[in-house]
C-alpha cells in the first residue's frame, strides 16, 4: 500500500538513490494503489536529490493539486520542494516554458490553492530570475516580499544584487547594499563582494576600491572572490604593482591563487606593456600547476606580439595548441595576425605561421580561414600573400582541404575588385593563388553576383593574363 512504498522510497532516499525511490512510485502507480501525502512528499523529496528528476516532480505537485482528497493536496512544503528542483534543473532545455515562467506560475498556483509563499519560495523565484538575465523581475518580486511583510534575508539579497551584477546595473547592486545598511543590517562578505565585482565589471574603479575599504575598516572578511575582484580592479587600471600587492595580500590571508586570479595580473601586464614579467608569471602558474585561462593566453600573445618577441609568440601557440587543441586556437591565431599587420609585419606573420607548419604543427580549414579574416579586416593582402602563396600552410591540409580553401581565399580577395585601384594587384594574387594550388578559373564561376563578376574579369585582363 501507499504507506509500505512510502517506506521503501524512504529507505532510497536515505541511501541517496533517487531513481530506484522514483522507480518504486511508479511500480505502485502501475498496480492504481491509492496514493496520499505521504507518498508524494518521499517522491518530491526523490526529486530534490537528482534534480534531472525535475519533470517528475511537476507531474506529482499537479496530481497532488488534481487529487479527490484534501488530504492529499500539495502544502507548503511541497510547493517550494518542486520550486527547489525546477530552479536547480540543469536541463532545462526542452521544457516548453522557461524556467523562471514555470517558477512564477508555481508562484501563482500557490496562491490560487490559498498558500502563502515564504521567504524561501521567493528565493527560488529570484533565483530563477537571475539565471533567465532577468534582473527587473528579480527587483520586482523582491518589492513583492517586502509589500507581504516578508523580510528577505541574507541569501536572497544576495541573489537579486548577482541578478544586478550579471545585468552590469552597478548602481543597483549598490543601492541594495546601501539599503541593507540603511535598514540597519550588517552586509556580510558575500555583499561586498557581489557589489566589489559589479563595479569592476562596469568600469567603476574607484567605487570598487572605496568598498575594499569599507571592508576593512569594518572588519569584513576578504574572500578569495573578492581578492580576485579587487587584483581585476588593479589590472584594469594598469596598477601591476599595487595588483601583485594584492595578490600576496591574499596569499598572506591563507588563500591559494586561481586562474582567474593569474589572469588579471598577466593582462596587468600586456596593458603595462611588461612581456617578461608576463611570462614570470606564466611560468609560474605551470610550476603550481594552475591552468591557463584562454584570457591569459591571449593577453600572453598579445604583450608578446606588442614587443615583437616573435620566438615567444610561437611557443604560446605551440603551447595553446597542445593543451587545447583546435578550441579557440582559431582567435588566437587571428590575435598574431593582427598584431603583426598593425605593426606592418607581414614576415613575421609568415614566421609565426610557416614556423609551426614546419614543427609539425596539425592545422584544419578554420585556422587557415581564422587567418583570411583577419587579412579581410585590415586589407592586408601582403599578409595574405606571405602566408598562402610564400608559405607552408596549405601544404599543412590534404589536397581536397586546401583546395577548399585556396576557393576560399580567392573569393575573399575577389571581392574586393569594386575599387578599381585595389583590382589589379588582388587580381594578380588571386591569379597566383588559384595557379600554385593548379585550380582552373572555371571552378569559380556561381560565385559571384554580375556586379561583381565584370570588374573581376576587367581587373584579371588588365594584368596581362588572357589565358587566365
Amino acid at each position: 500500500n501507499a504507506h509500505v512504498c512510502a517506506a521503501a522510497m524512504n529507505a532510497c532516499i536515505s541511501s541517496s538513490q533517487p531513481q530506484q525511490s522514483i522507480a518504486a512510485l511508479e511500480e505502485v502507480r502501475r498496480q492504481r494503489v491509492a496514493l496520499n501525502v505521504v507518498t508524494y512528499d518521499a517522491a518530491i523529496r526523490s526529486c530534490e536529490q537528482d534534480w534531472h528528476l525535475w519533470p517528475f516532480a511537476l507531474t506529482y505537485l499537479q496530481e497532488m493539486r488534481e487529487a479527490e482528497s484534501r488530504d492529499s493536496r500539495p502544502d507548503l512544503r511541497a510547493y517550494n520542494g518542486v520550486m527547489s528542483v525546477c530552479c536547480n534543473a540543469f536541463d532545462w532545455g526542452r521544457a516548453r516554458l522557461s524556467r523562471n515562467e514555470v517558477l512564477e506560475q508555481l508562484l501563482e498556483n500557490m496562491r490560487y490553492d490559498r498558500l502563502r509563499p515564504d521567504v524561501r519560495s521567493y528565493h527560488h523565484v529570484i533565483l530563477a530570475c537571475q539565471k533567465a538575465g532577468r534582473w527587473e523581475r528579480a527587483l520586482q518580486f523582491m518589492k513583492e516580499m517586502q509589500d507581504c511583510r516578508l523580510r528577505p534575508d541574507s541569501v536572497v539579497r544576495n541573489v537579486a544584487m548577482n541578478a544586478c551584477q550579471d545585468a552590469l546595473q552597478w548602481q543597483l547592486t549598490l543601492g541594495a547594499l546601501e539599503e541593507m545598511q540603511s535598514e540597519g543590517e550588517a552586509p556580510e562578505t558575500v555583499h561586498y563582494t557581489t557589489t566589489l565585482a559589479a563595479c569592476e565589471k562596469a568600469s567603476q574603479w574607484h567605487r570598487a576600491l572605496q568598498l575594499a575599504r569599507k571592508m576593512r575598516e569594518g572588519h569584513v572578511e576578504l574572500s578569495i572572490v573578492t581578492h580576485t575582484a579587487l587584483i581585476s580592479t588593479y589590472a584594469r587600471q594598469t596598477s601591476l604593482d599595487e595588483a601583485m600587492g594584492q595578490m600576496e595580500a591574499a596569499q598572506a590571508e591563507g588563500h591559494e591563487p586561481n586562474p582567474l586570479m593569474y589572469a588579471a595580473l598577466i593582462e596587468a601586464c600586456q596593458a603595462g606593456g611588461d612581456w617578461k614579467r608576463a611570462l614570470q608569471l606564466r611560468d609560474e602558474m605551470v610550476s603550481l600547476d594552475i591552468p591557463l585561462t584562454f584570457s591569459a593566453y591571449m593577453s600572453l600573445v598579445s604583450a608578446c606580439a606588442e614587443a615583437r618577441q616573435w620566438d615567444s609568440v610561437v611557443e604560446l601557440l605551440e603551447d595553446f595548441q597542445r593543451r587545447h587543441g583546435r578550441r579557440g586556437f582559431e582567435d588566437v591565431v587571428g590575435v598574431v595576425v593582427q598584431r603583426c599587420v598593425q605593426q606592418g609585419e607581414a614576415d613575421v606573420a609568415f614566421y609565426c605561421i610557416d614556423s609551426m607548419v614546419q614543427q609539425g604543427w596539425r592545422t584544419d580549414p578554420s585556422i587557415c580561414n581564422a587567418v583570411l579574416r583577419a587579412c579581410e579586416r585590415a586589407c592586408a593582402w601582403n599578409v595574405f600573400s606571405h602566408i598562402f602563396l610564400r608559405g607552408n600552410l596549405p601544404k599543412a591540409l590534404d589536397g581536397a582541404r586546401a583546395e577548399a580553401v585556396a576557393l576560399t581565399g580567392g573569393v575573399v580577395l575577389m571581392s574586393h575588385f569594386r575599387l578599381p585601384a585595389d583590382g589589379v594587384g588582388s587580381a594578380a594574387l588571386a591569379v597566383d593563388l588559384f595557379r600554385w594550388h593548379g585550380i582552373p578559373f572555371e571552378r569559380l564561376e556561381g560565385f559571384f553576383e554580375a556586379r561583381v563578376y565584370g570588374p573581376v574579369v576587367e581587373a584579371i585582363a588588365g594584368t596581362g593574363r588572357a589565358v587566365a
